[in-house]
Parts: C-alpha cells; sequence; structure tokens
C-alpha cells in the first residue's frame, strides 16, 4: 500500500463546498506498462478540479491489500469506491474472489480511442460528480437524527 502525499486521514479530499469527503484509490500490478501515464492522468484531473494530488495505493499482488484491490485490473482508479470508467466491482460471491489474475484494463477515451490509462477527463467526470452530490458528513448525519429525537420522545413518552 502506497499513500501519495499524505497518511491516510488526509486521502480524504474535501469538495469545494466543504462537506463531504472523497476517497481515491490507485490499483496496480507491478510489471503494468501503463502505471506511470495512470498517475500522471490522476494528477491531471486533480489539478483539473482544484483537488490536492491525494490518493491511496494498492498494488494488486500485495497480501496487505484489500481483497476488493485485488479483483480489479491495472491500473484501476476509484472514487470512494467506484470505478472511474462506471465498471460494476468484482463479485464477492465468486469462488475465486479475491484471487483474480492481475490483469490489464483498456479504458476509451474522449476520442473513442482505446488506451491502457483512463483519460483525465473520465477520472475529472468521476470526481465532479462526487463533488456535485457529497455524501453527508458524520456531524450532519448526527445533527439530522438529534433534530428527530423530540418528536419521537413525544410519540413514546406520556404527557
Amino acid at each position: 500500500m502506497t499513500l501519495y502525499h499524505g497518511t491516510g486521514a488526509d486521502c480524504l479530499l474535501a469538495n469545494s463546498a466543504g462537506a463531504g469527503h472523497a476517497k481515491i484509490e490507485f490499483i496496480y500490478e507491478r510489471s503494468c506498462p501503463n502505471i506511470e501515464d495512470a498517475r500522471a492522468q490522476l494528477r491531471l484531473a486533480l489539478v483539473q478540479t482544484g483537488l490536492p494530488a491525494h490518493w491511496q495505493e494498492w498494488e494488486h499482488n500485495d497480501p496487505k491489500s484489500p481483497g476488493y484491490a485485488r479483483r480489479f485490473g491495472s491500473p484501476t482508479v476509484l472514487v470512494d469506491g467506484a470505478d472511474v470508467a462506471g465498471e460494476p466491482a468484482p463479485d464477492d460471491t465468486h469462488p475465486n474472489a479475491g484471487t483474480a489474475a492481475p490483469s490489464c484494463r483498456i479504458y476509451s477515451n474522449t476520442q473513442g480511442r482505446n488506451r491502457g490509462v483512463p483519460d483525465a477527463a473520465l477520472i475529472r467526470t468521476a470526481l465532479e460528480k462526487r463533488m456535485q452530490n457529497p455524501k453527508p458528513s458524520l456531524p450532519a448525519e448526527r445533527l439530522q437524527l438529534a433534530s428527530m429525537l423530540p418528536a419521537v420522545a413525544r410519540h413514546f413518552c406520556p404527557s
């Protein structure tokens, strides 16, 4: 596991409104010839969206990598666990889940050409979508729950 530009908590990216965070992960297989180009596209997408260049890396064959990371081809970029190309997450119910052989990824770019690297535009679209639909932060969720307590108390407690 490699962390780029920070520690685990620093890999969470605040959106422009300050609400919600995105976790970016880069999954690769050490012998993949597209690793550096994919990292460059990820850096470019982060610069274009105004986000810091922080992400977590998982090497496909590292036993310390989580099982889900070993089921994606190389290279893969995830934003909050979702593949930037929209591919579904690998099936956890398959008998060989977590032990899939490393494979190369092929991405179609904006010009319709196939490449072994996700374009910055594809990554940027996933990041912007996440920034437009942020997950509520934990304090906001707690505040929402706390606001419902008086109504719940009135319902269950006799006057």
